[in-house]
């Protein structure tokens, strides 16, 4: 078996060749500038009401699916116009159809 040859830009340094590593920002022009200068695409009062939130918390699961639907889901998460895993796409099918069938679960037919 042959060895493949690996080329990278990756560095690794030592933390003593780090820390003589000299920088290359002009803090000195970083410190004069107005942070007002930034265009960030906010509303000027968009920080004056901010609020930190942290996400909802997922619970792992173990489902079993039929080999054919697990396949669809991983082939439509992998198309090109979709930038997500298939775990994210069957959420966001779940998520939808709760949020748009919450009658069933309320009737009797269960």
């Amino acid at each position: 078996m042959s060895k493949k040859k690996i080329t990278s830009n990756v560095r690794i340094y030592s933390s003593s060749a780090v820390r003589k590593l000299k920088s290359r920002t002009n803090w000195d022009a970083a410190k004069k500038k107005d942070d007002s200068a930034l265009d960030d695409g906010l509303p000027a009062d968009f920080w004056e009401t901010a609020v930190v939130t942290n996400p909802p918390r997922k619970q792992a699961i173990s489902l079993r699916v039929d080999t054919d639907l697990l396949d669809w889901y991983k082939e439509q998460a992998s198309s090109t116009d979709r930038k997500m895993g298939y775990q994210t796409l069957m959420h966001q099918v779940l998520a939808s159809h709760r949020a748009g069938t919450t009658s069933f679960f309320q009737s009797d037919s269960l």
